[in-house]
């Protein structure tokens, strides 16, 4: 055992980088050099003070869990991520909050999509890049119940209370 008083550190490095201690209310791992502090593991576990809960789990070559009072919330899988429960996006306060889920394939921009949900707005849009590489709008859902659809970023048909408009 290496025993070390309240306000005392464990002072590790010729530049005494890496500093360990526990201040009498809160416990530090303090990296204070320049470089980077790794830790090198297989499997990562970050557990509340009872070690009956995981708070994050990483696993080498796997995944990467949050969680939330013991539940998993959020995954890393080798498909690009999972969320459990609902998915919260807001923006900063005084912003607007938005949404984006975008689709691309990575070769150029004549296949990629996005889905936009826009709070303050209170719109849906599904949106595709065209050959320009212009964003143009394909579907909008409006928070007052109209949805459009566009053809080549026009608006051709409009949902409303009394049926259906067409252009």
């Amino acid at each position: 055992n290496l025993d070390v008083d309240d306000n005392n550190k464990l002072r590790v490095g010729t530049s005494s980088d890496l500093e360990i201690f526990h201040d009498g209310s809160h416990s530090y791992i303090k990296d204070t050099g320049t470089g980077a502090l790794y830790i090198d593991t297989n499997d990562i576990r970050i557990m509340n003070a009872a070690e009956d809960e995981y708070m994050i789990r990483a696993i080498q070559n796997s995944y990467v869990k949050l969680y939330y009072d013991g539940s998993a919330k959020f995954e890393t899988t080798s498909e690009g991520s999972k969320a459990y429960g609902i998915l919260r996006v807001e923006g900063a306060e005084g912003e607007d909050g938005k949404l984006i889920i975008q689709a691309d394939d990575g070769d150029d921009f004549a296949d990629m999509w996005r889905l936009r949900a826009l709070a303050a707005s209170q719109q849906l849009k599904l949106e595709y890049v065209n050959t320009g590489g212009n964003w143009e709008t394909a579907i909008e859902a409006n928070g007052d119940g109209s949805v459009e659809l566009y053809y080549n970023d026009v608006k051709k048909l409009h949902t409303r209370s009394d049926g259906i408009e067409v252009s």
